[in-house]
């Protein structure tokens, strides 16, 4: 007997270079959700977007008018202010006017893809676990959830 696995296959690579902009309001909506790590969660809830290390990933990635602009590049030049140049080679203050065409809403799907245990500091696994099951959460989803971060 044979077993057929549907499936679907997405790019390693995205084929050129996109700034997804997400809130901080998108990120605690998606991370909110029973489903998702709750260590995530409170880091953003209690830090906000100090949370996140930029030294481990989100290379190229930048905040902007307190949204935060997650870079998925494969390496192309892009064109920024009448000139082609590396994605690294951006001003530090950047012209969102001048990414136009470079910029994407995000969703859901890039928010959980791009925003991993990995790239947070590590979360106060006593203090707010203490919170976090006062609030309901059982013992077991919070040791599930951390041991993401190991």
């Amino acid at each position: 007997m044979k077993i057929y696995i549907r499936s679907t296959v997405e790019p390693a690579m995205t084929k050129g270079t996109t700034f997804y902009q997400v809130s901080l309001d998108d990120v605690l909506e998606h991370f909110s959700k029973s489903s998702e790590n709750v260590w995530v969660y409170k880091s953003f809830l209690e830090l906000g977007w100090k949370c996140l290390d930029f030294h481990k990933h989100l290379y190229n990635s930048f905040f902007y008018e307190d949204d935060l602009y997650i870079c998925v590049t494969d390496g192309s030049k892009i064109m920024y202010d009448g000139k082609y140049m590396n994605v690294e080679d951006l001003p530090m203050e950047i012209d969102i006017d001048l990414l136009g065409d470079y910029v994407s809403a995000g969703n859901d799907k890039i928010i959980h893809r791009y925003i991993t245990p990995y790239e947070l500091k590590t979360p106060k696994f006593t203090e707010w676990g203490k919170e976090l099951e006062a609030e309901g959460y059982k013992k077991e989803k919070l040791r599930k959830d951390e041991a993401q971060f190991k």
